[in-house]
């Protein structure tokens, strides 16, 4: 079993490349990469639960790309935890590299609990509004609850006029 788990990593990891160099669509990753819709499913989804890939909607195709940390300290976060992991080789340094070790964790540590204003960066929101066909006016979105339904108001439209103008009488009888 060993053996599928690392050949799965292995598969992941060409995806991840390939998407780190493009977005494509799924159609696009499984010519590229000979690997069976079945499979490329089951990598997709992994990747995609593990927040390393997300989807995208472009007009009428779904894209897939790499999903990238937003801001530094999220950054500092996940090398903060992969250097965790490595703590199991702790009892293998030796003491100068086990001092440089701890007080790198250490200075990390305090740098994601207390960080500079600087560190953080906003994030980049987005939300897609719909138009209905032929609106003129203005819509006005609140950005601190984007879940809000946009307000649109309609600027107000002239009668038209019409080149001709004319009644019909109706005789009485």
């Amino acid at each position: 079993m060993k053996g599928k788990a690392e050949l799965g990593k292995k598969n992941r990891a060409i995806i991840i490349a390939e998407l780190l160099k493009n977005q494509m669509t799924f159609t696009q990753l499984k010519q590229k990469l000979g690997f069976s819709p079945k499979t490329l499913t089951q990598h997709l989804r992994t990747l995609e639960s593990e927040n390393l890939v997300k989807r995208e909607i472009h007009g009428r195709f779904v894209v897939y790309c790499v999903n990238e940390p937003k801001t530094i300290i999220e950054l500092r976060k996940q090398f903060f935890s992969e250097l965790l992991d490595l703590g199991i080789y702790d009892l293998a340094l030796n003491d100068k590299t086990k001092t440089l070790y701890h007080e790198t964790l250490k200075a990390l540590k305090e740098s994601i609990e207390r960080p500079e204003p600087e560190a953080e960066t906003q994030k980049i929101i987005t939300k897609t509004i719909e138009i209905p066909k032929g609106f003129k006016g203005t819509i006005r979105q609140s950005i601190t609850n984007l879940y809000e339904k946009p307000e649109l108001k309609e600027t107000e439209k002239p009668e038209p006029k019409k080149p001709y103008s004319f009644s019909r009488k109706r005789k009485s009888e």
